[in-house]
């Protein structure tokens, strides 16, 4: 039995009445212009072989006028079902009656929000076959929705917010899709999939990322076996272009992790100098500036990418830690009393700390290429750092402007000898797509 039926209202009753016997709805919504209205109340209702609990006339302002009927069962219907306390998946609509506008009406404005229609078709008609169904010769055909199966709008939003980085969200648009389109949910568990690894990637999650990534890509490679999407194939070459990139990042952060700082003098980590982590940290700020318009978050990401080039330079290639400066690593002399004094943090028992700017200085006393190409840009970097302190998320209350990440991103490229064109990229979704 079916809880509650929208069925649309013509001139011939037969048709309707057919219909909702069928159905046997509990509630009963008739889509209806001034005339068939008539035609409801003097001749379908009282035939029917049994009464709904409820029923609800929805009134179309001009039965010939697509636009107002739509907006109207737009309007109404909701506030129709609450009543009732129904949703829509409790709904099925039927749009046998009507005039062929009202009929029109009701798929257009329900094909987003329903899974099944019905139709009542026959086996015999008058007119030689081209008019309406005889009396007694009804059939009732119970229809999916097609905009469902076809799920072409879906795979445009999903489209659109993934290449926003609205990973998340386009995790459950596919999740509810796949839902509705059984026979396509193979394709969007596998774009579920694909949304779910690179929310993992951008929130730093790298060895979860490449784990479900992988996944991902297999999963892409057995749809694009047998479908000739070249959006779907894109996609998967995208993916796959990824995959060596992200996991020298995995084993990257593995090494500097587990790894402890070596004696002064000691060799640099063999392979091993943290700048892929580097670049994919420059990456990440990219997008939140140049996608999402998140200045003072890219400013936070560049911040942290300019601080670590120098930790992960001091620790990999001089055996320092620049949290714990061991006393004997300093070169005695003026510098080794500037360091004590500027740098000795009595909370943490005179524990010898580098900030940022001190971390470079050192770095250059060492005669590393990065601390001298800090020292080149010791003063931009200067100033940028003391407007990203007044930012909102670092000390201040001000909100960080385009120009400060685009002078913070060039000091960390030139920091890093790179160009942006040399940073990891997302794949992009396609924004068209045919029936798959």
């Amino acid at each position: 039995m079916t809880k509650a039926l929208l069925v649309s209202v013509g001139g011939s009753p037969a048709p309707i009445i057919y219909s909702i016997d069928c159905h046997k709805p509990d509630y009963l919504i008739l889509f209806a212009s001034d005339d068939s209205r008539k035609t409801a109340v003097q001749q379908v209702l009282p035939a029917l072989q049994s009464q709904p609990k409820d029923r609800e006339f929805l009134m179309t302002p001009d039965e010939q006028d697509l636009e107002k009927s739509v907006c109207v069962i737009l309007k109404r219907l909701p506030d129709i079902l609450q009543t009732w306390g129904l949703e829509f998946c409790d709904l099925v609509a039927d749009y046998t009656g009507g005039t062929k506008t009202m009929s029109a009406a009701v798929v257009l404005a329900l094909s987003g929000h329903l899974n099944d229609f019905s139709y009542v078709g026959g086996t015999e008609r008058d007119k030689n076959g081209l008019g309406v169904v005889i009396n007694g010769k009804e059939s009732m055909l119970y229809l999916k929705n097609p905009w469902n199966e076809l799920a072409i709008e879906s795979l445009k939003d999903m489209a659109l917010l993934f290449n926003r980085c609205r990973f998340q969200s386009v995790v459950e648009l596919a999740d509810l899709t796949g839902r509705k389109t059984p026979n396509r949910k193979p394709v969007f568990d596998a774009i579920k999939a694909v949304a779910e690894s690179y929310y993992a990637w951008d929130n730093f999650y790298y060895g979860k990322a490449f784990n479900k990534l992988r996944e991902a890509e297999s999963k892409m490679r057995m749809l694009t076996a047998n479908s000739e999407s070249w959006q779907l194939a894109a996609l998967r070459q995208g993916i796959a272009a990824n995959l060596p990139f992200l996991e020298s990042v995995v084993c990257e952060l593995n090494r500097i992790v587990k790894s402890t700082p070596k004696e002064k003098g000691g060799n640099q980590m063999e392979g091993c100098d943290g700048t892929l982590i580097i670049r994919d940290l420059l990456a990440n700020a990219v997008r939140r500036a140049e996608v999402e318009y998140k200045y003072d978050d890219a400013v936070a990401r560049l911040y942290s990418a300019i601080e670590k080039m120098a930790k992960v330079r001091l620790k990999t290639g001089h055996g320092i830690d620049n949290s714990n400066l061991l006393l004997e690593q300093i070169p005695e002399g003026a510098f080794r009393e500037e360091i004590l004094r500027a740098c000795a943090n009595e909370r943490e028992g005179g524990k010898i700390q580098l900030p940022l700017l001190k971390s470079y200085q050192f770095l250059a006393f060492l005669k590393d290429p990065l601390g001298v190409a800090g020292m080149e840009k010791i003063v931009e970097l200067g100033k940028v750092l003391t407007t990203r302190n007044m930012s909102l998320l670092a000390h201040g209350f001000e909100p960080v402007r385009q120009e400060t990440y685009q002078q913070m991103l060039e000091i960390a490229l030139h920091f890093l000898a790179a160009v942006k064109g040399d940073l990891p990229s997302f794949p992009q979704m396609a924004l068209e797509w045919e029936w798959l």
